[in-house]
């Protein structure tokens, strides 16, 4: 974890666990926040990533997984990470 002392940009990478793409962005993170866990809402709430207790996972990879795999897109879903806001 990486806890900010002070409120400022950091660059981030979240990467997908299934298809090893990341996406490496400049966030906002308050003071006293983590900024992977910053980075990690960004990718849930506005990209449609799946993060879960043990997986980042792109849209594009759980879509695929949903339709091949819904055993296991079910398991990942019910350990899926929730957001404050």
């Amino acid at each position: 974890m990486a806890i900010q002392e002070e409120t400022g940009p950091v660059l981030v990478t979240v990467f997908c666990d299934d298809c090893e793409t990341t996406v490496t962005r400049d966030y906002i993170v308050p003071a006293g926040t983590d900024s992977l866990t910053v980075a990690r809402r960004v990718m849930a709430t506005q990209d449609g990533w799946m993060i879960s207790a043990r997986d980042d996972i792109c849209a594009e990879c759980f879509t695929l997984l949903e339709k091949n795999d819904p055993e296991a897109a079910a398991a990942i879903r019910a350990t899926e990470r929730t957001w404050d806001s």
